[in-house]
C-alpha cells in the first residue's frame, strides 16, 4: 500500500514538473488568467505579446525559446529603450528602478513572473553579456 501512495505522489510531481518546464509549443499569444503576457525570449529578441497592461498586478509567462539562456528585467523608466546606461556589455543596474527580474532561464523553460506595477514606461530586457546591445529589449507601458 505505502508503495501504491509514492507511486501516486512520484506520477503526480512527474506531471506537475513536465508541465512547468514544458516549452512554448501551442502557447497562447495573448495573456490568459492563469498564464499571464506571454513574453518570448530568444536570441536576440523580447516580445511580449502585449506592450501596455494597466496598472496593478501583472502577470508574465516568460519563455525562452533559445538557443541560449536569458535573463529578464523590467525596469521603470524615462530612457528609451535603447538607452539604458551599459557598462562591460551589461545594463548598470544601479540608479534604475527595478520592477521585477527573473534569474537565468535555460533554453527551452518557462517561468511565471507577477509584479505590481505602477502607471509608467517601462523597458524590458535581458542582461547576460551582449545581449541589451543585440536588441534584446522591449518597451512596455503600464497605465
Amino acid at each position: 500500500m505505502r508503495q501504491r501512495a509514492r507511486l501516486a505522489t512520484a506520477l503526480v510531481a512527474l506531471s506537475l514538473f513536465a508541465v512547468a518546464c514544458g516549452g512554448s509549443a501551442g502557447a497562447a499569444a495573448g495573456p490568459t488568467p492563469d498564464q499571464g503576457i506571454v513574453t518570448t525570449l530568444t536570441d536576440f529578441k523580447i516580445k511580449p505579446a502585449e506592450v501596455e497592461a494597466p496598472a496593478g498586478e501583472v502577470s508574465f509567462d516568460l519563455q525562452n525559446d533559445g538557443p541560449s539562456d536569458h535573463t529578464f528585467f523590467l525596469v521603470k523608466t524615462d530612457l528609451a529603450e535603447d538607452a539604458l546606461p551599459v557598462v562591460d556589455h551589461v545594463v548598470d543596474l544601479g540608479g534604475l528602478d527595478i520592477a521585477a527580474q527573473a534569474g537565468a532561464l535555460p533554453f527551452g523553460t518557462h517561468a511565471p513572473l507577477t509584479a505590481d506595477l505602477s502607471a509608467g514606461t517601462y523597458v524590458m530586457f535581458c542582461n547576460l553579456p551582449g545581449h541589451y546591445e543585440s536588441d534584446m529589449h522591449a518597451a512596455f507601458t503600464v497605465t
